[in-house]
């Protein structure tokens, strides 16, 4: 819409479930390069949500606001223990040698615990490496100096390049509206 100069993205969430997440992040990445894109965290850009939010141009915090959480966990649950104490028993049936693995029902096993850390390593990975691109740095700065899986409040965030301003929404939005937006380059970052 050639009527919108530029778009803010509002952003007060603790993150959740990594799906669309990449192509949400990249669909804000594409938008820089037509219309300038800001990202205020409103009080909270946390995981997905900072994940999206880091493909702005700008990406401001308030200043009680909290950014970062990068990483990725997911999670087994063993309820074997609780079956057998209330005298239940599950059984699955399945074709396919992995069809099951990592089910509730029973301890996970090596196999299936190695085969979920490498699935998280590698949404990690992804993780750090678009936040670095749509940020402007390396994924080893981003691995290194963006909380490490911890939150960051604004002095912390801004001293490690995780924002661009803390400011007030009120803030922000005099700028957009005066054109003082900073673009960032679009090109993406080395991988190192």
């Amino acid at each position: 819409d050639s009527a919108v100069e530029a778009i803010l993205l509002d952003v007060d969430s603790p993150g959740g479930y990594q799906a669309m997440v990449p192509e949400a992040a990249a669909a804000v990445r594409a938008a820089r390069a037509i219309k300038p894109v800001v990202a205020i965290a409103r009080t909270l850009a946390a995981s997905a949500a900072y994940y999206i939010a880091s493909q702005a141009d700008e990406l401001v915090m308030t200043p009680s606001g909290v950014v970062g959480s990068i990483g990725v966990y997911s999670t087994h649950e063993d309820i074997s223990a609780l079956e057998a104490r209330i005298g239940i028993k599950t059984t699955l049936v399945s074709a396919g040698p992995y069809k099951v693995e990592g089910n509730m029902f029973e301890a996970l096993g090596d196999e299936a615990r190695a085969a979920m850390q490498a699935e998280v390593d590698a949404l990690y990975e992804e993780f750090l490496a678009d936040v670095a691109e749509g940020r402007g740095t390396t994924v080893a700065d981003v691995r290194e100096h963006y909380g490490q899986g911890r939150c960051m409040r604004a002095t912390q965030a801004l001293a490690a390049g995780a924002v661009d301003r803390v400011e007030t929404l009120e803030a922000v939005l005099e700028r957009m509206f005066a054109g003082d937006v900073t673009r960032r380059d679009a090109a993406p970052a080395a991988s190192a």
